[in-house]
Parts: structure tokens; C-alpha cells; sequence
């Protein structure tokens, strides 16, 4: 089953309440950007076509967290515009902000995929299983008033971490925007 554009973009947009007050700021920073679709880093088969569409809300890190070092919860949609593999993902952010503006971020969390589990296509990856690990780095530039407003570079990794017996991993390197608020 693929997953809808239309529905992504809502379920996106839904969890976007930008209104909050700045004491009770839910969510911390929106991240949009265009990615390279399984690039052939990692692996022989590569599913090369079309391009991604990133999207990824960052939310204000919860007290409770603190004693990981106040990593920001996130949730994110990764859609492939030649209707390959889409993802949904969620998990933790850990930030570093150098003085001059620039950053580098990792992340650790989980994602759900409409790709092939299983597959004897060349072109295709045999994902395993339909959750998935997934983990990225993150390196930018932080800009402008305050500086509020970013650019980056990400890799990002889901696998199966060789639960399933098919794992062949799927890679995304990604340019994106980001705006805090």
C-alpha cells in the first residue's frame, strides 16, 4: 500500500501549532528540503529514481529528558516523487550550536515504510520488515536574526538492524532549510 502524498502533507501539517506562546512553545523548528533517493553509498541494489521531499517538525525538548541532554523529540515524512519507498519516522534530536553558526545534529528513532519487504528486483530494496531503525547526521549553518533560520546537509540510515532475514538498508542524503521559532 503507498502511502498518499495528501495524507502525509496533512498528518504534517496537523502537527504544526505555531501559535504557542513563547514560554509554552510546542514545536522548536521546521525542517524542509529535496534528498537524493538511495544514493549508491552503501549496498549493490539502489532504488535511483526521482528524488525526495523532506519534511521534519522538531519539538521543544521535555524536561523529563534532560538527563540525556535535552535531545528534541521529532517527527518527520521522507516521499519518494517516483512513488518508490515513502518513510514516516519519529524519534530523538541531539544538537551542538557552535558560537560562529555552525551546528551538527544525530538522531535516533524508528520509521515506517510502504517499500518492498521482500523483492528479487534489482531495482528495488528488501526492506524486511515494515518498522525500521533509523538514524541520520546533520551538518549547517545557522543564519540570520537571531540566527532562526539554517541550512544542512543530512545522511540518514533505516534498517532492520538484521531482525528480519532480508536487510538491505536504505540511505538518503538530503539538502535542507530550517526556521526556528
Amino acid at each position: 500500500m503507498r502511502i498518499k502524498l495528501s495524507l502525509l502533507a496533512a498528518a504534517l501539517a496537523a502537527m504544526l501549532p505555531l501559535s504557542a506562546p513563547a514560554e509554552a512553545q510546542l514545536v522548536s523548528e521546521l525542517k524542509v528540503g529535496g534528498a537524493y533517493h538511495d544514493p549508491p553509498i552503501f549496498g549493490p541494489r539502489n532504488e535511483r529514481k526521482g528524488f525526495d521531499i523532506n519534511g521534519e517538525v522538531l519539538f521543544t525538548s521535555p524536561g523529563f529528558l534532560s538527563f540525556l541532554w535535552s535531545p528534541r523529540p521529532h517527527v518527520g515524512l521522507q516521499v519518494n516523487t517516483a512513488g518508490l519507498t515513502n518513510q514516516a519516522y519519529a524519534g530523538l534530536t541531539w544538537q551542538y550550536d557552535f558560537d560562529a553558526g555552525p551546528f551538527i545534529a544525530g538522531s535516533l528513532g524508528l520509521a515506517v515504510h510502504d517499500g518492498e519487504l521482500d523483492s528479487d528486483r534489482t531495482d528495488r530494496k528488501s526492506l524486511g520488515g515494515r518498522v525500521l531503525f533509523r538514524e541520520s547526521i546533520e551538518v549547517g549553518f545557522r543564519f540570520g536574526e537571531e540566527r532562526r533560520h539554517s541550512l544542512s546537509l543530512m545522511l540518514s540510515h533505516v534498517s532492520n538492524a538484521g531482525i528480519y532475514e532480508r536487510n538491505e538498508g536504505m540511505d538518503t542524503i538530503a539538502a535542507r532549510y530550517g526556521l526556528r521559532f
